[in-house]
């Protein structure tokens, strides 16, 4: 149970339905992200149940999604052709997505790699090629690497 008041658990709960993430409220009060956390799910229901419910609810909203969803399907299939077709850099994607740059590196890497496995019928090998080729120019070109 946290050793603060009622009026603290409210704070925290406040600021993390402003925007915070846990780790920026972690900082503020000077605890760990996991503390800030049991905070919000464990101690606040006892205290204030409706503040409760509308964290855990954004909470809830904010679990990452997964290939399994089909936004992030179609996400990772627009960010391929925006790359491929548009010759647009990573930050571009971010931007046009509305999404962090790790988001659409994942994206593009990781996650277009796995619906290959899942759904080559959607993600073909050659996508999967085209992407890593690329990607490694980009890498080259950002490191003024040139090949002759």
């Amino acid at each position: 149970m946290m050793k603060n008041n009622q009026k603290s658990l409210d704070n925290i709960a406040q600021m993390y339905l402003e925007g915070k993430s846990l780790r920026e409220i972690a900082g503020e009060i000077n605890v760990s992200h996991i503390t800030v956390r049991k905070y919000l799910l464990e101690d606040l229901f006892d205290y204030n149940p409706i503040l409760y419910e509308k964290v855990y609810n954004k909470m809830q909203d904010n679990k990452p999604k997964t290939i399994g969803d089909k936004a992030v399907v179609d996400r990772i299939v627009r960010s391929y052709y925006m790359l491929v077709n548009n010759n647009m850099t990573l930050e571009e994607i971010a931007k046009v997505e509305n999404v962090g740059l790790f988001v659409i590196y994942r994206d593009l890497t990781t996650r277009l790699f796995r619906l290959n496995k899942l759904m080559p019928d959607i993600v073909t090998s050659e996508m999967v090629s085209n992407v890593s080729e690329i990607l490694r120019k980009h890498s080259m070109d950002n490191l003024g690497v040139r090949k002759s």
